[in-house]
């Protein structure tokens, strides 16, 4: 399984996941250009997409990926608002984890998305 992690901080969430998913092949990105040269190149079992990326918003990003026809994986919202993880489901998001609250069993569901 391949995740691709758009997070500005994802240096925080990196040991987590790596605890959490021990053997999935993960890829950090900070940016949403960065990322979107990884999705044009490679393909990923999900994407991970921060609700806050400091200088852009999660779902702002989706929903203009969308809308310029970029292919994508299944799109996983990863925020501690929850009116983020909200917009992002509206904008084609498949589900939502609460970074407060999250769970090996939220990341867990992420291999549901693996590409059979």
């Amino acid at each position: 399984m391949k995740i691709l992690v758009l997070d500005d901080h994802y240096r925080d969430i990196s040991p987590l996941l790596e605890v959490f998913l021990k053997g999935v092949a993960f890829t950090y990105t900070a940016t949403p250009a960065d990322a979107r040269q990884k999705l044009e190149k490679e393909k990923f079992d999900v994407l991970l997409l921060d609700g806050d990326l400091g200088f852009a918003k999660g779902p702002d990003v989706l929903e203009g990926w969308k809308n310029q026809g970029l292919a994508l994986p299944p799109v996983v919202m990863f925020s501690a608002d929850a009116e983020m993880r909200t917009k992002g489901m509206e904008v084609g998001a498949v589900w939502a984890i609460a970074k407060e609250t999250c769970s090996r069993e939220d990341f867990l569901e992420l291999k549901k998305f693996e590409a059979g």
